[in-house]
């Protein structure tokens, strides 16, 4: 075989799999969106965590920043003017705790949590 022949085919395997794999590597204009989506909480929480002391626990969730809970004082809500809490596949935002920094989760495109493609951000704590 001519070496330029060999030249060409792995040429072209290399640039299919630089295309194949940039395509996995979040084209999806869904992916940027829910990105921008999950950081949008991020003013209300840091809001709550101001007035509050803390992020809402895990079990009131993000609703909180929309509904007093009973037993916070301090609350000067609401925060958002709604909750919007799906992300753009349809599936649930998933709120918790790490320590003293909350979590929020979109499952992603293939909508199966704790896959390799969730979408997650981390606040940086108190």
């Amino acid at each position: 075989m001519p070496k330029s022949f060999v030249l060409a085919i792995s040429v072209c395997i290399l640039a299919g799999w630089v295309y194949f794999n940039w395509q996995d590597s979040g084209t999806d204009p869904k992916i940027a969106q829910t990105k921008e989506f999950l950081q949008s909480f991020d003013k209300a929480l840091e809001n709550f965590r101001s007035d509050v002391g803390a992020y809402p626990k895990p079990r009131v969730g993000l609703k909180a920043l929309l509904e007093k809970p009973m037993e916070l004082q301090t609350w000067k809500g609401p925060y958002l003017k709604q909750l919007k809490d799906k992300d753009l596949w349809g599936n649930p935002v998933k709120y918790g705790l790490e320590g003293e920094s909350y979590v929020l989760r979109s499952a992603g495109p293939d909508k199966v949590f704790g896959s390799k493609d969730d979408l997650l951000i981390k606040s940086k704590g108190i």
